[in-house]
């Protein structure tokens, strides 16, 4: 295995383009750059290339899906926001977390609650994580090819994106703002907005899962914040159960 991922562009310099027109990414400060941005054109574990499952990009500025979109997050999204519950702020930071680390306290779960041995165990972990760093190699990729800029700009700079529908705010800030440590980790992600990554993530690492996928019923998931997540929120338990 080592010797087949040898130059697989492992830590390989890159960066994301910075662009600075409507749409373009750019981050929200000088030198805010992900170190990680080399995960887009890693050689893949499973799958054929990083751009095998290219997405349709991110919705025209000037579209009515776009305009919708732009309007939700504005609202909810806001720091200080007059419309966003308790509990959606909560869930909001409880999935800052890496998403690998959530979902595999779950499969360590469900492996002690469904007795498998120590093969079946070891091959859900190597399904699952293989699955999700994949996932993770294709929405890097995809997000260098849209660059698609963040909520912050978006609505900071919307007098520039041609849509009459979308009102710019200079001083709005996310939930997840840089210039305050309330909410940890800090800021706004230093990487393009479109696509997710927690949805690349954790929808592969689910579907990497189907090693539990037949005879085991209905199956409840528990996720359980992690140490590193902000104080108020350790202990927080979030459950989902669905058929299979």
């Amino acid at each position: 295995m080592i010797l087949a991922r040898t130059d697989d562009g492992f830590m390989a310099p890159f960066e994301f383009d910075v662009g600075p027109g409507p749409g373009d990414w750019r981050p929200v400060a000088p030198g805010a750059l992900d170190p990680d941005a080399w995960v887009a054109n890693l050689q893949p574990f499973v799958i054929e290339s990083p751009d095998q499952f290219r997405s349709e990009g991110p919705n025209p500025l000037r579209s009515a899906e776009y305009t919708a979109d732009f309007n939700e997050v504005k609202e909810i999204g806001a720091l200080v926001s007059t419309t966003r519950t308790d509990d959606q702020t909560t869930a909001a930071i409880f999935w800052q977390a890496t998403p690998v680390a959530l979902w595999n306290g779950v499969f360590r779960s469900l492996a002690v609650e469904h007795g498998l041995d120590l093969a079946d165990a070891a091959r859900l972990f190597a399904m699952t994580n293989l699955a999700a760093a994949d996932g993770a190699v294709a929405c890097w990729n995809d997000k260098s090819n849209w660059n698609f800029w963040r909520p912050m700009a978006a609505i900071r700079e919307a007098d520039t994106d041609g849509n009459p529908e979308t009102e710019a705010d200079p001083t709005w800030r996310p939930l997840f703002d840089p210039s305050t440590a309330t909410v940890p980790p800090l800021g706004t992600p230093p990487f393009p907005d479109h696509p997710s990554g927690h949805g690349c993530v954790s929808g592969a690492a689910l579907c990497g899962a189907g090693v539990l996928r037949h005879g085991r019923g209905r199956l409840r998931r528990e996720l359980r914040s992690l140490p590193g997540q902000a104080t108020a929120l350790r202990g927080i338990l979030r459950s989902h159960t669905g058929d299979r």
